[in-house]
């Protein structure tokens, strides 16, 4: 309903045909609709972190009072703008070298550019060995069956580069199917690096995505949670994910739900950039909470 009213307030007609739709519906026909969206829910509008002139002046302003991923987030505009100067000046060199540092701070906030490719792929062509042209390299082929061949041969040769390390675990689990193996690499790196962002959430999620589940899923989350800043994108998704593991591992409908309700308010502290928040499997956890609330009703 945020949604609509702001659009509406935009001059979206359709949104403000909508919202006098809704003033005058009774509050069955309310709840009836309520429940239509729980069930059957409709897809909402990508975020779009990449977006400066939308979200400039928000981001600016948190990155001003303190917040890291608001810093984090300028510090990856400054270098696609760089890379894209860069670009016009047809400076191959300087664009992957810029792109490549906005990769290394958030590879999946980070979309190249189409007309960025060719010049990619002339760089890793002059220079196989650089960092930089390997960065942006690996990215554009994350979906590519070569990946494994391709993150095989760079970590040989920069065996720790925070990014291809990061690769190498994801690719291990969801690629290769080698969870242990992913799980594994992801503690290992864990012992050298016990305060990183970045492969606390890496071996969270490599837990998570076992065929076993175990109450370590839990731990690792937590140990995410403890450090992350309170608007980091990931921290909805932590909440998310423990609740997904106590509704479907240990039956325990208090702990989904008060980490369901965590999840929500996680939200209200993030980027305006990263909203509407995306998680895959939400509705689903929508509809466990609405149905589990059903006995309830009935009795009362």
């Amino acid at each position: 309903m945020k949604w609509l009213k702001i659009a509406s307030e935009n001059g979206n007609l359709k949104a403000e045909k909508y919202l006098e739709k809704h003033s005058k519906m009774t509050a069955d026909e309310v709840e009836d609709a309520t429940i239509k969206n729980i069930m059957f829910p409709k897809q909402p509008p990508k975020a779009n972190p990449l977006d400066q002139e939308l979200y400039g002046k928000a981001v600016r302003e948190a990155a001003s009072k303190g917040s890291k991923m608001a810093q984090n987030l300028i510090e990856i505009w400054n270098h696609m703008n760089f890379a894209m100067e860069a670009f016009k000046k047809k400076n191959y060199a300087l664009l992957v070298q810029e792109l490549s540092q906005a990769i290394f701070i958030d590879h999946q906030i980070v979309e190249v550019p189409e007309m960025f490719i060719p010049c990619i792929k002339e760089m890793i062509e002059v220079n196989p060995e650089n960092i930089d042209a390997i960065t942006c390299y690996v990215r554009i082929n994350t979906t590519s069956n070569i990946m494994p061949v391709l993150l095989s041969k760079y970590l040989e040769l920069h065996p720790k580069d925070a990014f291809l390390v990061e690769m190498i675990i994801s690719c291990c689990i969801i690629r290769l199917n080698q969870k242990e193996f992913g799980l594994g690499f992801a503690n290992c790196i864990i012992e050298g690096e016990p305060n990183s962002l970045r492969f606390l959430y890496c071996r969270a999620i490599a837990l998570c995505l076992q065929d076993t589940q175990t109450p370590e899923i839990i731990k690792a989350l937590d140990a995410f949670l403890a450090l992350a800043p309170e608007d980091h994108n990931k921290v909805p998704a932590c909440h998310y994910r423990k609740a997904e593991y106590f509704a479907a591992f240990e039956k325990n409908y208090l702990k989904f739900k008060e980490s369901f309700e965590a999840g929500l308010e996680a939200e209200k502290k993030q980027l305006p950039c990263f909203l509407p928040y995306d998680f895959p499997q939400k509705h689903i956890l929508e509809r466990y909470r609405f149905c589990t609330h059903i006995p309830d009703c009935v009795h009362n």
